[in-house]
């Protein structure tokens, strides 16, 4: 076998163990079994049907090149190529990172991996599946290469020719990358090891996008994960889903009806698990859960509180690699979950909730609620153990949190790490920003209850480390380019109290180095790309410094100079530089009282 260049070899020669090792060849000679799943899904509408037909892209060969091939750690893994479809400006070949069992027959499910935005697809990435769950990996490069990349296993769109994609229809570059997932699914259906009744596609953030497009379109899936991303894009003002809301009206809905994953749930026939980041600023959680709504099951939902697209201070053991390594045992190898449902969650006295569940025994189970109406992005979500009481599970709110309006969802964990939450849900009462309601304990300004579970970094900083220091402190360490930035959405209690103090008073230890503090009142709600900010910067000293920063210091963004005021706000945000990276403590952020 020849490495580097294209070779086109009739594999049928070959010997039973060389047919393994270089399967990926088949796709030349052999037809695709996968020609009979033409007919469009039954739910589509006729211009769903007619843009995601296959037929046209089938009448062009796969013709594949095994660019490098070789066995690691048991497995047979391979840099492969293929043609995904062809137009004026040249083929269109796509990279698959593949790997497989090495030893063994089959037939293996198949697991496509999308990578997130911004990522690469490797045959690394397909190994790491490949070892730990005997399937046929192809983890797919739809990034796509650049001119000035000089990696050569990289996917190459030429058509439509890059920089002349439409936006919608099948010129666009969305339909141009969900084709080729979907030939990718046709080359692995012409491999002899390989068991097409078992599809799993498995995505991340844009990954996980198109993994519940393709869920809706393509009924050869079987099984859906994905991680953080997904649709309801149609009253999002997200980072992603911004720039589609502000289309022109009939460009934006034809968008919507085209490529926005919600218009294609009905048509979901996998079983799908959906892990969900409830601040997330890429994908909004509110369209995320209209989105779970509406598949029509199996599925399942796994919410990680105080977490921006994954990033967070919050414990979430339900989102790491234990945990995709409990789903995916679900998906492959069919071990069960526990279920928990929105009609099984009851609030059965005021401020106490009580639930039931299904399936495997659950060992503990927590109540999550989120005081006040707030944007997604900016919830803050309290923890709240539950106790098992007979046959169901029960928690209730804390005396501070009693009688607010706000969302709330639990979740459950059974052995090895197999949590579910129910959907969020939402109850009424006083509003913690208009209403004068109770403030936290010990501390009105923040949850220094919680600790510097309290806290997050930034999707801009998740370099940035935090620490606990003392009883109301924390230490933070800056990440890159020597910056920090931290924050809190526990202040969103604050509300209208906030007129009654003079201000922030922040305790401050530079450790031996002062510098510049930039203090951000962040106010925010549905209808903004990003959040209005109302900053201070004050400096510091060396040692230990008292920082009284007066409301009227926080001077307001342009677009709210006028009529604008301070709060209620939704979080406060620490950031500045530390060259050298040195940490910085946080000794107290307290309110100033007035005089």
């Amino acid at each position: 076998m020849m490495t580097g260049r294209k070779t086109q070899i009739d594999a049928m020669r070959h010997g039973l163990r060389l047919l393994c090792a270089g399967a990926l060849l088949l796709a030349v000679a052999m037809p695709c079994r996968a020609a009979e799943e033409n007919a469009p899904m039954s739910k589509l509408t006729p211009e769903q049907a007619a843009m995601w037909d296959i037929s046209p892209l089938r009448e062009t060969p796969l013709d594949v090149e095994i660019y490098s091939s070789k066995v690691v750690d048991g497995c047979q893994v391979q840099d492969v190529f293929f043609t995904s479809q062809s137009g004026p400006d040249g083929p269109n070949r796509v990279y698959l990172g593949v790997a497989f069992p090495a030893d063994r027959e089959g037939p293996f499910p198949v697991l496509l991996d999308l990578h997130g935005g911004g990522g690469v697809g490797t045959s690394a990435r397909a190994l790491s599946f490949a070892k730990e769950f005997d399937v046929f990996a192809m983890a797919m490069d739809w990034g796509g290469k650049s001119e000035s990349d000089p990696n050569p296993l990289r996917t190459v769109w030429r058509y439509p020719k890059p920089g002349t994609e439409t936006t919608t229809g099948t010129r666009s570059s969305a339909y141009r990358t969900a084709m080729g997932m979907r030939r990718a699914l046709d080359f692995a259906a012409t491999q002899p090891m390989v068991d097409m009744s078992k599809v799993v596609v498995y995505g991340g953030s844009w990954g996980s996008y198109y993994t519940t497009l393709l869920a809706g379109i393509d009924e050869r899936i079987t099984d859906a994960v994905a991680l953080t991303g997904a649709g309801g894009w149609d009253d999002s003002r997200s980072i992603i889903a911004d720039g589609i809301n502000l289309l022109p009206p009939a460009l934006r809905d034809e968008w919507l009806r085209q490529f926005d994953p919600i218009s294609y749930a009905d048509n979901v026939r996998a079983d799908v698990s959906l892990v969900a980041h409830a601040n997330d600023s890429f994908f909004w959680f509110g369209g995320v859960m209209r989105h779970f709504d509406r598949f029509p099951g199996p599925k399942r939902v796994i919410i990680t509180p105080n977490s921006d697209h994954g990033i967070g201070t919050f414990p979430e053991p339900i989102a790491t690699w234990p945990f995709t390594y409990s789903i995916l045992k679900h998906h492959i190898e069919g071990v069960p979950f526990p279920e928990v449902t929105r009609e099984s969650v009851r609030e059965v006295a005021p401020d106490v909730f009580e639930w039931e569940t299904a399936g495997p025994q659950v060992e503990g189970a927590h109540l999550y609620f989120s005081p006040g109406d707030v944007n997604w992005r900016s919830t803050y979500w309290v923890e709240l153990p539950a106790r098992r009481e007979g046959q169901a599970w029960r928690a209730e709110l804390p005396e501070h949190l009693q009688g607010l309006a706000g969302n709330y969802f639990v979740t459950v964990c059974a052995s090895d790490n197999r949590c579910v939450s129910s959907p969020v849900m939402w109850r009424e009462g006083k509003n913690p920003q208009r209403d004068w309601v109770n403030l936290w304990p010990i501390n009105p300004l923040w949850d220094v209850s919680a600790g510097i579970r309290a806290w997050r970094q930034s999707i801009y900083k998740k370099e940035t480390v935090i620490e606990p220091a003392g009883p109301e402190g924390l230490r933070v360490t800056p990440g890159s380019n020597d910056l920090f930035l931290v924050r809190t959405d526990s202040t969103v209690l604050l509300g209208p109290r906030a007129g009654q103090f003079a201000g922030l008073e922040i305790v401050v230890n530079g450790e031996g180095q002062a510098g510049e503090l930039r203090v951000q009142l962040l106010d925010d709600d549905k209808t903004r790309n990003i959040p209005n900010i109302y900053e201070a910067r004050v400096p510091y000293g060396e040692g230990e410094t008292t920082l009284v920063i007066p409301w009227e210091d926080f001077e307001a963004p342009e677009c709210v100079r006028e009529g604008g005021g301070r709060w209620p706000f939704e979080s406060l945000a620490l950031t500045g530089v530390r060259p050298g990276r040195k940490p910085l403590t946080f000794v107290s952020i307290r309110l100033a009282d007035k005089d």
